[in-house]
């Protein structure tokens, strides 16, 4: 199935099923995310205030529960390979809330691969390297909290068919998208104030009156030339 990734970063169907089969593969010793969960959790990352480095997030992408389990690659081809996917998802991501309007959609909705439970509650660990600054948001905007932090709680049932959401979640997964784009919206004004744009030169002086020459009387009415005044090269005091 063709997964639609807007930007110019984005990953090919074949290559989130080459990340995918590599999340799931022996190589990986710990507990690792999901495409989906994964996701989600550098959306948040994105989103967050602050910028959060590679070094800090890349541990929980292998070892969702602690962080501390590490991955064994097969060489420095693998490597470069598996880590090149995940920057260019990233940078997918990226350029998908940056586009006007946002052209984001979560993996689940994209496909159906994944659960929104899934996509939720990654999202909500990719929130933990800037805590206290998402605890502040969550308080201040509940109603972007709600969708996030209730689908990721929901422990999904049994469902007679494959692929559908409970329909308790449903209002939860519509309020998804209008969320995640007030907090786009709300993490480039704050990117704005953080790092304002440096003032524009300002423009030269317009000249009012005729062009002095340098054998003119001075202007400031010393007596003078104005070349052995003012126009001098040095400072004149009067």
């Amino acid at each position: 199935m063709t997964i639609a990734n807007p930007g110019d970063h984005g990953l090919s169907a074949s290559e989130y099923q080459e990340l995918e089969n590599f999340l799931e593969s022996p190589e990986v010793p710990g507990k690792a995310m999901s495409l989906t969960e994964l996701e989600g959790f550098l959306a948040a990352v994105l989103l967050s205030r602050r910028v959060i480095l590679p070094s800090e997030w890349l541990a929980w992408v292998w070892d969702k529960d602690n962080g501390k389990v590490g991955v064994v690659f097969q060489g420095g081809e693998q490597a470069n390979r598996i880590m090149g996917l995940l920057i260019r998802l990233m940078n997918g991501i990226a350029d998908a809330f940056a586009t006007t309007p946002p052209s984001f959609k979560p993996l689940f909705q994209r496909d159906g691969r994944g659960s929104a439970q899934a996509w939720a509650a990654g999202f909500v660990l990719g929130t933990r390297f800037d805590k206290t600054s998402w605890e502040a948001l969550w308080a201040h905007r509940p109603e972007l909290a709600a969708p996030l932090l209730g689908l990721a709680r929901t422990q999904t049932p049994p469902r007679a068919t494959p692929g559908e959401p409970p329909v308790a979640d449903e209002p939860l997964i519509a309020a998804l998208s209008p969320a995640l784009a007030a907090l786009n919206t709300r993490q480039k004004d704050q990117v704005r104030r953080d790092y304002p744009q440096a003032r524009p030169p300002s423009a030269p002086p317009l000249r009012t009156g005729p062009k002095i020459g340098r054998n003119d009387p001075c202007p400031c009415q010393s007596g003078k030339k104005y070349k052995m005044c003012c126009g001098s090269d040095g400072v004149t005091l009067h």
